[in-house]
């Protein structure tokens, strides 16, 4: 390895889930651990998960105080629902970066629930019922397009991890095609 390599150890600390119960959607997002040269955390599921939250980071030897930025994929309350936890943290939310009342401007975009979960490769009615117009459609097809073909591993929003593999990099449709 050489001297200017960068570790990162990935822990998923919870799969996300989303289902339809008697016509009411049910769900929760996947919560993820980076520990590396900073150590962050991805959308930190829903108020009531506290508990559950903590003491995952703990069994990753990890306190709230210790992690340095929070990136939540997007604004959902299943994806922010414990930010207030990481007060040390800068936060990353959608489009917006700030830490305490400071807010940051011109800033790369995260894009969140891009891939529902693994199901929505084969069945992109999952993913497309989701989207809240033709035009963010078109470009969440790209975007996942993009991704599927330079990714190893995914961590959808509301599904476990997954190996990417040649026979979904084909299932997912090319930009205007």
């Amino acid at each position: 390895m050489s001297q200017n390599s960068t570790m990162f150890e990935v822990t998923v600390l919870f799969d996300g889930y989303s289902k339809l119960v008697d016509d009411v959607m049910e769900a929760n997002c996947s919560c993820t651990l980076i520990k590396g040269p900073k150590t962050i955390i991805v959308d930190t599921m829903t108020a009531w998960d506290k508990e559950r939250l903590v003491e995952a980071l703990a069994q990753n030897d990890v306190r709230p105080e210790d992690v340095e930025y929070v990136v939540c994929t997007h604004g959902h309350a299943d994806h922010i629902g414990n930010n207030n936890l990481f007060t040390n943290a800068e936060h990353i939310v959608g489009y917006s970066v700030h830490r305490q009342s400071r807010f940051y401007r011109d800033l790369r975009k995260v894009s969140g629930d891009l891939f529902e979960k693994q199901e929505d490769i084969a069945d992109p009615s999952i993913w497309k019922e989701q989207s809240a117009s033709e035009y963010l459609q078109k470009l969440q097809a790209k975007m996942r397009w993009l991704i599927i073909n330079t990714s190893d591993f995914i961590v959808p929003g509301h599904g476990p991890m997954f190996r990417v593999t040649d026979t979904m990099r084909k299932l997912v449709e090319c930009p205007g095609e």
